[in-house]
């Protein structure tokens, strides 16, 4: 079924709603830490399907935070010159996001986080990611040590230390 309506995908835990764009569809699949349950999924077609959600002070994630998701690109890496959005927060000025996580056309997975003067901090995976099966990936950052870590699988694939922190508001 095609994930349709405003408010349609809900968010049990704080209510955060999304709103499917384009036409994103319902999968059920097998859940990647226990084959023996199923989950319903959203699987995105590459082309400009996204789920989005109201930005809210809730995100503001000025100090540590952790973006993580459960992926799977079968086989379907994204364009040449396009990028995955996996978690992104940003508004629709040019550059200047507090925060992503995304996969490029090569299959590196990206966390990047900037502060309010674009002064930026990414780390990348060394290898493209695993495709044709779920991967748990995860974007950390730990403020009072500057700790800013990638992980594939609950393993770190790349660690820097940084003092740029992601700003709140946006335009």
């Amino acid at each position: 079924a095609i994930a349709s309506g405003t408010g349609s995908v809900p968010e049990s835990v704080h209510g955060f709603n999304g709103t499917p764009r384009g036409q994103p569809i319902y999968r059920l699949v097998g859940l990647p830490v226990c084959s023996q349950q199923t989950s319903l999924a959203l699987e995105f077609n590459g082309a400009g399907d996204y789920l989005a959600i109201n930005d809210d002070p809730a995100f503001y994630l000025t100090n540590s935070l952790t973006l993580e998701a459960f992926i799977c690109y079968f086989g379907r890496l994204p364009s040449q010159g396009m990028q995955s959005q996996i978690v992104f927060r940003g508004d629709d000025r040019g550059s200047l996001d507090p925060y992503c996580l995304q996969v490029d056309p090569a299959g590196t997975l990206r966390f990047h986080m900037a502060d309010a003067q674009d002064t930026y901090a990414e780390v990348w995976s060394p290898s493209g990611i695993p495709t044709n099966r779920f991967i748990h990936v995860a974007g950390t950052y730990d403020a009072p040590s500057g700790r800013q870590t990638l992980y594939i699988d609950g393993s770190p694939v790349a660690v820097q230390s940084t003092s740029v922190h992601p700003f709140g508001a946006l335009d």
